[in-house]
């Protein structure tokens, strides 16, 4: 009788838990402003991938164009030595 107890206690409690990890919010670090954001709000730079939050991308895209440098780098590919810079945006045409 009691182990048939802990059994179903054993099963709703692992139930529970893949509820609340399926209702949990995925977050990610964004490499500029260092902030814990949801995941929703990741903006992709293309063709290198690297995810920054739509803040940071938005305010070095702006920057840029007001500052008239361009082209606009990845901020994550120019950082370290050695690394090839991909162009924001250089798959749009």
């Amino acid at each position: 009788m009691l182990q048939f107890q802990f059994d179903e206690e054993n099963r709703l409690l692992l139930a529970e838990r893949a509820d609340l990890a399926a209702a949990a919010q995925r977050v990610f670090d964004c490499a500029v402003c260092m902030d814990t954001l949801p995941e929703e709000s990741i903006a992709r730079i293309d063709p290198c991938g690297h995810p920054f939050c739509r803040d940071c991308v938005r305010g070095l895209i702006e920057s840029q164009i007001q500052s008239r440098r361009f082209p606009i780098l990845c901020p994550a590919c120019t950082a370290g030595p050695g690394n090839n810079p991909e162009l924001i945006g250089s798959r749009c045409r």
